[in-house]
């Protein structure tokens, strides 16, 4: 969370892009789209062997904009995420990102020409619409409600970021909760939380929805939480309406 702010204040209080804009797997320079560079982290993660993001930071992680103020493989990680995999002709070595952004925080970078860089979109997803993708620190309306970064479970963290479904936010329609990312439960079915204003806090999970077994869920797909408040904590801790 220092990294993040002190990044933001060395760049006019521009946040750091939640997200590359195109789907792309590496470093910076790889995509097509000189914005995607700006991103905090370009790792899609996975488990396929090939893909160096899962356990090399030399791939992704150290040129990445907010590695200058971390310049620690260990703070991307949550210790209780023991997932592995076995590189080609390697032993099996621990993944090295756990750690994910909150999409609205930042967004995902302009691609240009649908997007007017430099400020970050929503991915021209229709739940997103109605809501703020924060792109400054002084645009934070309430920087201690809002999460930044959170522990997410290991077999969902594809993109590097966070997009919370904000359906039934307002008005609040319990029955149309959904969940296309899921977050981490490591914690006695607990998650661990930054927030924009610098503190963190454990956030314990209340249904079983917002936690599917492992191996169950595919990335990219939805889940259906009607009824589940786990959502609107989510959604209450992702943005606010424009």
């Amino acid at each position: 969370m220092l990294a993040w702010q002190m990044y933001a204040e060395d760049n006019r209080e521009g946040l750091v892009y939640a997200s590359t804009g195109t789907w792309y797997s590496g470093p910076p320079g790889g995509s097509g789209n000189p914005w995607d560079d700006a991103a905090w982290s370009g790792a899609h993660m996975d488990f396929d062997p090939g893909n160096k993001a899962n356990y090399d930071p030399t791939y992704d992680m150290m040129k990445r904009p907010l590695w200058p103020y971390t310049k620690s493989v260990g703070i991307y990680k949550c210790p209780s995420d023991r997932s592995t995999i076995t590189p080609p002709g390697g032993s099996v070595t621990p993944r090295i990102l756990t750690m994910s952004m909150n999409l609205y925080m930042g967004g995902f970078a302009p691609v240009p020409p649908v997007d007017t860089p430099p400020d970050g979109t929503d991915g021209h997803w229709p739940f997103a619409a109605g809501y703020k993708i924060y792109t400054k620190m002084s645009k934070l309306d309430a920087p201690s409600k809002l999460f930044v970064f959170l522990d997410m479970r290991e077999d969902v963290i594809n993109w590097s970021n966070f997009m919370t479904i904000m359906d039934g936010y307002s008005p609040p329609n319990p029955s149309i909760y959904k969940l296309s990312d899921l977050p981490g439960y490591y914690h006695h079915y607990a998650c661990g939380f930054s927030f924009a204003d610098g503190h963190s806090e454990i956030h314990r999970w209340r249904n079983q929805k917002t936690m599917p077994a492992p191996g169950t869920f595919t990335p990219g797909s939805v889940v259906d939480c009607s009824g589940d408040m786990d959502v609107a904590w989510l959604q209450d801790a992702s943005t606010r309406l424009k």
